[in-house]
């Protein structure tokens, strides 16, 4: 098939066949914004070089054996923990993140190393693994503690009462709403948004798990990896195309339906109850989907023709 010259030597050279392209035209000049430019901050997560020290043992029992101080223990997540809406934690976890132990604090905005003479308990535990903490020369070399994350992060981005994470890697779109406001490792992206607004987060959470969304990120970007598994970094996320209106236009928090004529705002509020009550027992996540799936192709002007492209490029790249 034939392919377009990127626009400039800055863009990626997408391979993609001129059906698909056509369509991603359309989506781009239909939307309203990229995700993007109405993110205050799209993070990576902890990076700690030593998981096997900072993240996996520390679960209750751990924090228990050691009685490690309340203020260095936050709940985390990684990758491992994000499915498409929901996120998966255990305080008792041998697989996938429980707690980090966050050997850091926050003076005057900027972050610091905490003094490790306020915290014996937890330097006891850190003193076990001196050997392999104090090994990693890097921290040295930046005139660092041996004790330190290698990318701490701010704090800020994780302990929030509103954030979208996303797996680093994942078959397909596997966006959640985190109200928990868990620390994310590694593997594990956080969305911040300009506006504080809960309805905005549930509605993006729902478009970004949308079908139409997702052949958007799978079609316009360079993102396949090995088994069918796609990357989810912030190149790629902060150009998945939104459309929406300023959320305190917005009266109504929540609704049951849309009816005809639907305006944007309708359909904000909707999407939004519908990601709020996936948690009820009574609602079923094929259901929500749907309705989700409808909506977005109805705020994009997208045809039955080009309903039945999306699904099969779907169809071709998924692995699941």
């Amino acid at each position: 098939f034939e392919s377009t010259l990127p626009e400039s030597k800055n863009a990626t050279w997408t391979f993609i066949p001129s059906r698909e392209k056509s369509l991603v035209d359309k989506i781009n000049q239909k939307k309203t914004a990229d995700l993007g430019s109405i993110a205050e901050k799209i993070s990576v997560g902890i990076k700690t070089t030593a998981n096997n020290v900072f993240v996996d043992p520390i679960t209750d029992s751990k924090i228990e054996e050691y009685d490690l101080e309340e203020d260095l223990i936050h709940p985390a997540i990684s990758g491992k923990n994000v499915s498409r809406w929901s996120i998966d934690w255990s305080p008792e976890d041998p697989k996938r993140p429980s707690y980090i132990l966050y050997p850091h604090e926050v003076i005057d905005g900027s972050i610091e190393p905490v003094d490790l003479d306020d915290y014996p308990n937890a330097k006891e535990y850190l003193e076990e693994h001196y050997e392999q903490l104090a090994g990693r020369s890097y921290l040295e070399d930046a005139g660092r503690n041996w004790y330190e994350c290698w990318v701490p992060q701010h704090p800020d981005y994780f302990d929030v009462d509103n954030k979208i994470v996303t797996p680093e890697m994942a078959p397909g779109n596997r966006f959640a709403l985190d109200t928990t406001g868990f620390f994310c490792i590694g593997s594990c992206y956080s969305i911040l948004l300009e506006e504080e607004s809960p309805l905005l987060y549930r509605y993006l959470t729902g478009l970004l798990n949308s079908d139409l969304v997702e052949f958007y990120l799978k079609a316009d970007s360079s993102t396949q990896l090995y088994a069918d598994r796609f990357r989810y970094n912030k190149s790629y996320i902060e150009n998945l195309p939104v459309f929406y209106t300023d959320p305190s236009t917005i009266s109504k928090e929540s609704a049951d339906s849309v009816d005809d004529p639907v305006s944007v705002e309708d359909i904000m509020v909707y999407i939004s109850t519908l990601v709020s009550r996936l948690g009820d027992e009574n609602v079923e996540t094929n259901f929500v989907e749907e309705e989700i799936n409808e909506l977005t192709y109805r705020l994009f002007d997208v045809t039955e023709e080009e309903k039945k492209t999306i699904q099969q490029y779907l169809d071709f790249t998924s692995s699941e």
